[in-house]
């Protein structure tokens, strides 16, 4: 490897999604609505020299619906304008979510994301499309992977055959065995009453009516690590691109998104996959989908954040499981350094505004925003999730800008 002209400075932010909420906003007040979504953090991205995000949704166009199912997402182009507009420089596209709209809502995303000069990786229009993302910053190369756990295949129907699946940057098989609920198995009662409720209502009904009969709504998952799940050949190919990023570029990030949603720590599949890429010459690994902040270490020498939660969630969302506080994320930088890298964290949160607008806050802004008792609150949650971060109390922590990592 050369020597680094310059320091880089690289920051990964969370979920970036388009619910019901803010699509309804959008639907009464205009475009100018998307742009509020990405308002407060413009100074913090412009101290970075690449800032990544994790596209949870699809561009489908007027062909398909716009968001109306609770798990199925498509969203209008004027989202991708203003995220071109954002400072976010690159998206991470290989989710459980790029085939919402099927292979046409996958190909389309990706032009609607160049024709706003948003650059992408994890899925291709074409099977000989697939390679692997590398930009140059301050004179070093850098290399992007990005792979999913799976595809929704359960809720789309959507399967991959053949050479299609080079399409999409899978860790494993479209199976979906791995995430099962936390804790005790529902008892005869309530899964009678589950199974009548959704025999004649939508997912979002469904969790209105259980809200209202006082059952619980949702659960918490987590991503067992399932051998049976787990194929050769796709592992193989894994460490192939691995070995070719790491041949083209001075560093490599892997973006993984797994995870089990809610789950405020990682499980099996996302340990297993985070050391496989950790051991075998990855310079950090960087993962999604969990909804929530998930603990962040420093692995064989590597940084690996296993969830950096939510950057564009709806707090109103009727499915989430507030106690686990998805309102919360992490901006996750990397500062390459010619002595290696070094991790820190800013602590993100999402309000929404009266029209149904996310906005996700740095806290430290936010802060000097609120009156005492809200102060208060504030300072309580950022110690939780810093402390929930890194695996240390920080109690006595003031709210800052930015916290190291170790």
């Amino acid at each position: 490897m050369k020597p680094m002209e310059k320091s880089i400075r690289i920051t990964f932010v969370g979920d970036i999604m388009c619910e019901k909420p803010l699509q309804k906003a959008y639907e009464k007040y205009g475009a100018e609505v998307f742009d509020r979504v990405f308002s407060r953090t413009r100074t913090l991205f412009s101290r970075s020299d690449y800032v990544v995000g994790n596209l949870e949704t699809v561009f489908g166009g007027t062909a398909f619906p716009y968001t109306k199912e609770l798990y199925r997402f498509n969203t209008p182009d004027a989202f991708a304008a203003a995220l071109g507009r954002s400072g976010i420089s690159l998206v991470t596209t290989a989710t459980n979510h790029c085939l919402d709209c099927g292979f046409a809502g996958l190909d389309r995303t990706l032009d609607v994301l160049d024709g706003h000069g948003t650059a992408h990786t994890g899925t291709w229009r074409k099977p000989e499309d697939r390679g692997v993302l590398v930009t140059t910053l301050k004179g070093s190369t850098v290399a992007f992977l990005n792979y999913t756990y799976g595809t929704n295949v359960h809720e789309t129907g959507v399967v991959l055959h053949g050479n299609d699946r080079l399409r999409v940057g899978l860790l494993k098989p479209q199976t979906y065995r791995l995430q099962t609920i936390e804790g005790k198995r529902a008892g005869k009662l309530r899964r009678a009453v589950s199974s009548s409720l959704a025999a004649f209502t939508d997912a979002e009904t469904r969790i209105r009516l259980k809200k209202a009969l006082g059952m619980p709504w949702n659960s918490v998952r987590v991503d067992h690590l399932d051998e049976d799940e787990l194929d050769p050949a796709y592992e193989r190919r894994l460490l192939e691109e691995l070995s070719e990023a790491k041949r083209r570029a001075d560093y490599v990030i892997v973006c993984l998104h797994c995870g089990g949603q809610f789950n405020g720590a990682p499980g099996g599949l996302s340990r297993y996959f985070a050391s496989l890429f950790a051991d075998n010459g990855a310079d950090a690994v960087v993962c999604h989908h969990s909804h929530v902040v998930q603990p962040a270490e420093i692995l064989h020498g590597v940084p690996v954040a296993y969830g950096i939660g939510n950057y564009s969630l709806s707090p109103s969302s009727v499915y989430l499981l507030r106690e686990r506080m998805p309102e919360y994320g992490a901006a996750f930088h990397l500062t390459f350094e010619e002595r290696g890298v070094r991790p820190s964290f800013s602590v993100l949160k999402i309000t929404e505004d009266g029209d149904g607008v996310p906005v996700a806050w740095p806290a430290d802004l936010l802060y000097g925003k609120l009156n005492e008792d809200e102060k208060a609150t504030l300072l309580r949650d950022v110690n939780l999730i810093a402390s929930r971060l890194t695996g240390r109390n920080h109690a006595d922590c003031a709210v800052k800008e930015e916290y190291a990592l170790e």
